[in-house]
Protein backbone atom coordinates (compact mmCIF):
# COMPACT_ATOMS: atom_id res chain seq x y z
CA UNK A 1 0.00 0.00 0.00
CA UNK A 2 2.66 2.56 1.46
CA UNK A 3 4.25 1.91 -2.25
CA UNK A 4 1.19 2.33 -4.35
CA UNK A 5 0.77 5.02 -1.99
CA UNK A 6 4.14 6.90 -4.24
CA UNK A 7 3.76 7.02 -7.39
CA UNK A 8 6.31 9.43 -8.25
CA UNK A 9 8.86 8.09 -5.09
CA UNK A 10 9.59 8.54 -1.63
CA UNK A 11 10.80 6.80 1.39
CA UNK A 12 9.16 4.05 3.59
CA UNK A 13 10.45 3.60 7.21
CA UNK A 14 9.70 0.43 8.89
CA UNK A 15 10.34 0.84 12.94
CA UNK A 16 9.51 -1.74 15.59
CA UNK A 17 10.01 -0.64 19.43
CA UNK A 18 8.45 -1.31 22.96
CA UNK A 19 5.60 0.74 23.10
CA UNK A 20 3.94 2.50 26.44
CA UNK A 21 1.86 -0.72 28.12
CA UNK A 22 -1.86 -0.69 27.01
CA UNK A 23 -3.99 1.01 29.60
CA UNK A 24 -6.36 -1.40 29.36
CA UNK A 25 -3.94 -4.26 30.94
CA UNK A 26 -1.38 -2.61 33.26
CA UNK A 27 1.91 -3.88 33.24
CA UNK A 28 1.61 -5.73 29.94
CA UNK A 29 4.61 -5.19 27.62
CA UNK A 30 3.90 -3.83 24.00
CA UNK A 31 5.62 -3.95 20.95
CA UNK A 32 4.81 -1.29 18.26
CA UNK A 33 5.30 -1.99 14.34
CA UNK A 34 4.81 0.84 12.41
CA UNK A 35 5.17 1.56 8.94
CA UNK A 36 5.52 4.91 7.46
CA UNK A 37 5.59 6.51 3.73
CA UNK A 38 5.65 9.76 2.12
CA UNK A 39 2.74 9.59 -0.06
CA UNK A 40 -0.38 10.71 -0.92
CA UNK A 41 -2.31 9.97 2.41
CA UNK A 42 -5.85 9.00 2.87
CA UNK A 43 -8.41 11.62 2.45
CA UNK A 44 -10.25 12.52 5.64
CA UNK A 45 -13.49 11.06 4.62
CA UNK A 46 -12.23 7.38 3.40
CA UNK A 47 -10.21 7.03 6.77
CA UNK A 48 -12.93 5.35 9.05
CA UNK A 49 -13.48 2.91 5.76
CA UNK A 50 -10.37 1.46 4.91
CA UNK A 51 -10.38 -1.50 7.59
CA UNK A 52 -13.69 -2.42 5.90
CA UNK A 53 -13.79 -5.82 4.37
CA UNK A 54 -13.30 -5.75 0.36
CA UNK A 55 -13.33 -1.60 0.58
CA UNK A 56 -10.84 -0.27 -2.30
CA UNK A 57 -10.36 2.73 -4.12
CA UNK A 58 -8.76 0.93 -6.75
CA UNK A 59 -9.98 -0.99 -10.34
CA UNK A 60 -10.89 -4.18 -9.84
CA UNK A 61 -8.21 -6.45 -10.20
CA UNK A 62 -5.72 -4.28 -9.17
CA UNK A 63 -6.33 -4.65 -5.63
CA UNK A 64 -8.53 -7.02 -3.25
CA UNK A 65 -9.61 -4.34 -0.63
CA UNK A 66 -8.41 -7.79 2.02
CA UNK A 67 -5.07 -6.15 2.91
CA UNK A 68 -5.92 -3.79 6.39
CA UNK A 69 -8.82 -5.51 7.27
CA UNK A 70 -6.51 -8.86 7.61
CA UNK A 71 -4.19 -6.68 9.14
CA UNK A 72 -6.75 -5.37 11.25
CA UNK A 73 -8.23 -8.75 12.42
CA UNK A 74 -4.71 -10.29 12.68
CA UNK A 75 -3.79 -7.29 15.50
CA UNK A 76 -7.40 -7.81 17.56
CA UNK A 77 -7.08 -11.85 17.20
CA UNK A 78 -3.71 -11.25 18.84
CA UNK A 79 -4.99 -9.03 21.73
CA UNK A 80 -3.40 -5.81 19.85
CA UNK A 81 -4.36 -2.59 17.99
CA UNK A 82 -3.75 -1.19 14.69
CA UNK A 83 -3.94 2.65 14.82
CA UNK A 84 -3.68 4.63 11.43
CA UNK A 85 -2.75 8.45 11.36
CA UNK A 86 -2.74 10.51 7.44
CA UNK A 87 -2.22 13.57 6.41
CA UNK A 88 -2.87 14.79 2.74
CA UNK A 89 -0.21 15.07 0.87
CA UNK A 90 2.15 14.49 3.68
CA UNK A 91 2.16 10.60 3.93
CA UNK A 92 0.42 7.54 6.29
CA UNK A 93 1.55 6.11 8.97
CA UNK A 94 0.19 2.63 10.15
CA UNK A 95 0.58 1.44 13.46
CA UNK A 96 0.66 -2.35 14.69
CA UNK A 97 0.34 -2.73 18.77
CA UNK A 98 0.48 -6.18 20.07
CA UNK A 99 1.35 -7.58 23.21
CA UNK A 100 5.13 -9.32 23.92
CA UNK A 101 5.60 -12.76 24.41
CA UNK A 102 6.58 -13.92 27.36
CA UNK A 103 8.87 -16.80 26.19
CA UNK A 104 9.92 -17.30 22.30
CA UNK A 105 7.79 -19.84 20.57
CA UNK A 106 8.30 -23.68 20.46
CA UNK A 107 9.88 -24.35 16.61
CA UNK A 108 6.78 -26.20 14.96
CA UNK A 109 6.78 -29.86 14.29
CA UNK A 110 5.00 -29.37 11.00
CA UNK A 111 7.37 -26.59 9.54
CA UNK A 112 7.49 -27.57 5.33
CA UNK A 113 11.15 -27.88 6.07
CA UNK A 114 10.80 -30.28 8.17
CA UNK A 115 11.37 -33.86 5.86
CA UNK A 116 8.42 -35.57 7.15
CA UNK A 117 5.95 -32.73 6.14
CA UNK A 118 7.35 -31.71 3.10
CA UNK A 119 5.08 -32.21 0.01
CA UNK A 120 5.98 -34.11 -3.03
CA UNK A 121 4.96 -33.25 -6.48
CA UNK A 122 4.44 -31.11 -9.73
CA UNK A 123 1.69 -27.80 -9.59
CA UNK A 124 1.05 -26.20 -12.50
CA UNK A 125 0.63 -22.33 -10.87
CA UNK A 126 -1.52 -19.57 -12.99
CA UNK A 127 -0.82 -16.00 -11.71
CA UNK A 128 -0.50 -12.61 -13.56
CA UNK A 129 0.89 -10.74 -10.94
CA UNK A 130 4.61 -11.36 -10.93
CA UNK A 131 5.80 -10.47 -7.69
CA UNK A 132 2.75 -12.74 -6.59
CA UNK A 133 3.72 -15.32 -8.71
CA UNK A 134 7.45 -15.05 -7.64
CA UNK A 135 6.32 -15.33 -3.75
CA UNK A 136 4.16 -18.47 -4.44
CA UNK A 137 6.76 -20.32 -6.24
CA UNK A 138 9.24 -19.94 -3.58
CA UNK A 139 6.59 -20.88 -0.66
CA UNK A 140 5.77 -24.25 -2.67
CA UNK A 141 9.31 -25.05 -3.65
CA UNK A 142 10.61 -24.89 0.27
CA UNK A 143 7.35 -27.14 0.71
CA UNK A 144 9.36 -29.74 -2.07
CA UNK A 145 6.69 -29.18 -4.62
CA UNK A 146 8.14 -29.10 -8.51
CA UNK A 147 6.55 -25.74 -9.92
CA UNK A 148 5.45 -24.85 -13.25
CA UNK A 149 4.09 -21.14 -14.08
CA UNK A 150 1.73 -19.91 -16.35
CA UNK A 151 0.51 -15.71 -17.14
CA UNK A 152 -3.03 -16.28 -18.06
CA UNK A 153 -5.26 -19.48 -18.28
CA UNK A 154 -4.56 -19.51 -22.32
CA UNK A 155 -1.00 -19.81 -21.40
CA UNK A 156 -1.72 -22.75 -18.83
CA UNK A 157 -3.84 -24.61 -21.56
CA UNK A 158 -1.07 -24.62 -23.84
CA UNK A 159 1.51 -26.08 -21.26
CA UNK A 160 -1.18 -28.32 -20.32
CA UNK A 161 -1.43 -29.74 -23.80
CA UNK A 162 2.40 -29.67 -24.67
CA UNK A 163 3.59 -33.44 -25.93
CA UNK A 164 6.61 -34.61 -23.34
CA UNK A 165 6.31 -31.93 -20.54
CA UNK A 166 5.51 -34.20 -17.78
CA UNK A 167 2.08 -33.29 -16.60
CA UNK A 168 1.03 -31.65 -12.94
CA UNK A 169 -0.43 -33.04 -9.73
CA UNK A 170 -2.77 -30.14 -9.18
CA UNK A 171 -3.62 -26.64 -10.46
CA UNK A 172 -3.31 -23.61 -8.58
CA UNK A 173 -4.55 -20.56 -10.11
CA UNK A 174 -6.03 -17.00 -9.26
CA UNK A 175 -9.43 -16.35 -10.34
CA UNK A 176 -8.78 -12.61 -11.82
CA UNK A 177 -6.48 -12.87 -14.52
CA UNK A 178 -6.13 -11.09 -17.89
CA UNK A 179 -7.65 -12.22 -21.15
CA UNK A 180 -11.12 -13.46 -21.73
CA UNK A 181 -10.96 -17.22 -19.50
CA UNK A 182 -10.80 -16.72 -16.00
CA UNK A 183 -9.82 -18.97 -13.85
CA UNK A 184 -13.30 -20.57 -12.68
CA UNK A 185 -13.76 -21.24 -16.73
CA UNK A 186 -10.46 -22.65 -16.78
CA UNK A 187 -11.26 -25.01 -13.52
CA UNK A 188 -14.47 -26.13 -16.22
CA UNK A 189 -12.39 -26.38 -18.97
CA UNK A 190 -10.40 -28.61 -16.99
CA UNK A 191 -13.20 -30.33 -15.42
CA UNK A 192 -13.57 -31.75 -19.03
CA UNK A 193 -10.32 -32.16 -20.61
CA UNK A 194 -8.55 -33.30 -17.74
CA UNK A 195 -10.91 -34.79 -14.80
CA UNK A 196 -8.31 -36.49 -13.20
CA UNK A 197 -6.33 -33.06 -12.44
CA UNK A 198 -7.49 -31.16 -9.22
CA UNK A 199 -8.09 -26.99 -9.84
CA UNK A 200 -7.43 -25.24 -6.44
CA UNK A 201 -8.51 -21.52 -7.29
CA UNK A 202 -7.95 -18.24 -5.16
CA UNK A 203 -9.33 -15.26 -4.98
CA UNK A 204 -10.28 -11.89 -2.53
CA UNK A 205 -13.55 -11.25 -4.15
CA UNK A 206 -16.60 -12.32 -2.53
CA UNK A 207 -18.95 -12.80 -5.45
CA UNK A 208 -16.11 -14.95 -7.30
CA UNK A 209 -16.15 -17.58 -3.82
CA UNK A 210 -19.81 -17.77 -4.31
CA UNK A 211 -19.61 -18.39 -8.40
CA UNK A 212 -17.21 -21.33 -8.22
CA UNK A 213 -18.34 -22.89 -4.99
CA UNK A 214 -22.06 -22.86 -6.64
CA UNK A 215 -20.09 -24.39 -9.53
CA UNK A 216 -18.56 -27.35 -7.21
CA UNK A 217 -15.07 -26.17 -7.46
CA UNK A 218 -12.66 -25.45 -4.32
CA UNK A 219 -11.85 -22.29 -4.05
CA UNK A 220 -9.92 -20.28 -1.12
CA UNK A 221 -10.40 -16.53 -0.33
CA UNK A 222 -6.96 -14.98 -0.33
CA UNK A 223 -5.13 -14.05 1.39
CA UNK A 224 -4.38 -17.62 2.46
CA UNK A 225 -2.54 -19.34 5.60
CA UNK A 226 0.43 -20.81 3.87
CA UNK A 227 -0.40 -23.83 5.88
CA UNK A 228 -3.87 -24.02 4.93
CA UNK A 229 -2.69 -24.15 0.99
CA UNK A 230 0.08 -26.71 1.39
CA UNK A 231 -2.54 -28.69 3.32
CA UNK A 232 -5.48 -28.57 0.46
CA UNK A 233 -2.33 -29.36 -2.00
CA UNK A 234 -1.97 -32.17 -0.07
CA UNK A 235 -5.08 -33.45 0.08
CA UNK A 236 -5.62 -32.34 -3.54
CA UNK A 237 -2.83 -34.74 -4.67
CA UNK A 238 -3.42 -37.54 -2.66
CA UNK A 239 -6.85 -38.14 -3.65
CA UNK A 240 -5.88 -37.39 -7.41
CA UNK A 241 -3.03 -40.27 -7.31
CA UNK A 242 -5.03 -42.30 -5.32
CA UNK A 243 -7.92 -41.91 -8.46
CA UNK A 244 -5.26 -42.49 -10.83
CA UNK A 245 -3.89 -45.60 -9.42
CA UNK A 246 -7.16 -47.91 -9.08
CA UNK A 247 -7.88 -46.64 -12.64
CA UNK A 248 -4.61 -48.03 -13.62
CA UNK A 249 -5.51 -50.99 -11.50
CA UNK A 250 -8.95 -51.29 -13.59
CA UNK A 251 -7.17 -50.93 -16.88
Amino acid sequence: NANLAMPDGGRITVTADLAAPDAAAPGRAVVALSVQDTGVGIPAELLPRVCEPFFTTRGRGAGSGLGLSQVQGFCARAGGRLQIDSVLGAGTTVRMELPRAAEAPAESAAAPSDPAQRLTGRVLLVEDNEEVAQTMEAMLRTAGLEVMRAANAAEALLLLDEIGLPPPDAVLSDIEMPGRINGIRLAFALRTRRPDLPVILMTGYADQIDEATAGGLRVLAKPVEPTRLLAELRAAIAVARAKRRASEETT
